[in-house]
């Protein structure tokens, strides 16, 4: 009986077919990023495709070596066809199980993105959790530029921004499926990174090297594009992501400066108060942080002190700038949303916005200087 259920068990063997569509690892093109453009009626999609053999880290690899990048652009009046004409003339099966980055052009963001949304969600290949930008930039500049010492793209802000953000940047990198939850979420300030190009702060043998460079932030409301606000406009919103781990600031002011502090992992916290027909906000922040520098003989707590001005102040500077773009930069809309739904409802409307200049009643902020460096409190 043993013998018989063997040779079943080989005979059924005999019947599962091969591997007849397997292909090979390097008979595939492997796309890193898509680039989506509106223009005339049109959609226009790029896709980026790096030669994972130029760019693999081993002990052969040369650094600073010449990374070749391939960009294939195509059109059609949905997304979906734009994207599937890149195949017809790639010459190699394109794989996009390896995207990891999103750019949309400020046009179509401008004309909505609710089909691009569709479209990219509906390759299975295509994860949700790729990054995504908005730029005014040209696209074949974004998806051409490289790294630094001329590393893969793939070791360029663009693709890895999370340690740069964390410390340099008032804003924190956006998954594509946070995206798609924002923009779904009533009262939600859904928030696109804006990405550029800085063409003067670094050479190469006394030539100017072009390298990514975040510029602000694009809002959206119903899968809309809002406005755009600039870096300067949104350095007050650092202080409400628990995510940003240094933030520095000269104090009093960059003009006069008697101390440079160093700030990070904020807890931000908003309490919405009611008063008939209108709804105000009470903001809370506690940070902590050390002493960067002092060149005046001042003492921790009154440097926590003007340091908490400063914070206020920034605070109070972008929910300005953000209400005269009708942008909740600070999120206060959404905290009224998920702790008073009827309320935000009823005051809201169809255009669901409620903020105005004077919806920011109070800004607390508390800082807490842990350290001073080697030097013990005045220098």
């Amino acid at each position: 009986m043993k013998q018989c259920r063997i040779a079943a068990a080989l005979a059924m063997l005999l019947l599962l077919p091969g591997c007849w569509s397997s292909r090979d690892i390097q008979n595939m093109a492997y796309v890193t990023a898509v680039g989506l453009d509106y223009k005339d009626g049109q959609y226009i999609a790029y896709s980026q495709v790096l030669n994972f053999q130029n760019i693999a880290r081993t002990e052969s690899t040369e650094v600073g070596g010449e990374v070749p990048i391939w960009v294939g652009k195509s059109s059609g009046h949905t997304v979906t066809e734009a994207l599937g004409s890149l195949s017809a003339t790639s010459q190699l099966r394109l794989f996009w199980g390896h995207v990891k980055v999103i750019v949309a052009t400020e046009r179509i963001l401008r004309a909505g993105m609710s089909g691009a949304i569709d479209a990219i969600n509906r390759y299975r290949d295509i994860r949700y959790n790729v990054l995504i930008y908005g730029t005014n930039e040209k696209m074949d500049d974004i998806l051409t530029q490289k790294s630094l010492l001329n590393l893969s793209p793939l070791d360029s802000v663009l693709f890895s921004p999370g340690p740069i953000y964390s410390q340099v940047s008032p804003i924190l990198p956006v998954n594509f499926n946070h995206f798609i939850s924002a923009i779904n979420e009533p009262g939600d300030p859904a928030m696109v990174p804006s990405i550029g190009i800085n063409h003067t702060d670094w050479e190469m043998n006394k030539q100017k090297k072009p390298m990514f460079a975040l510029t602000g932030a694009y809002f959206f409301r119903n899968s809309k594009m809002i406005d755009r606000m600039t870096l300067q406009e949104l350095r007050g919103a650092r202080w409400t992501f628990d995510g940003i781990t240094r933030a520095e600031i000269a104090v009093p002011d960059k003009e006069h400066p008697i101390a440079s502090v160093i700030l990070g992992k904020p807890h931000y916290s908003i309490t919405p108060l009611l008063e008939g027909n209108e709804a105000r906000f009470r903001v809370q922040v506690k940070v902590r942080g050390f002493l960067n520098e002092l060149y005046q003989p001042y003492s921790v707590a009154q440097l926590e002190r003007l340091s908490a001005r400063i914070v206020a102040s920034e605070m109070k500077d972008t929910f300005r700038a953000g209400v005269a773009k009708r942008c909740d930069v600070l999120r206060l809309q959404r905290e009224l949303y998920r702790k008073h739904p009827a309320k935000w409802k009823q005051l809201a409307g169809s255009e669901e916005w409620i903020l105005n200049p004077g919806s920011l009643v109070e800004v607390k902020v508390k800082v807490k200087l842990v350290n001073t460096g080697k030097y013990k409190g005045r220098p």
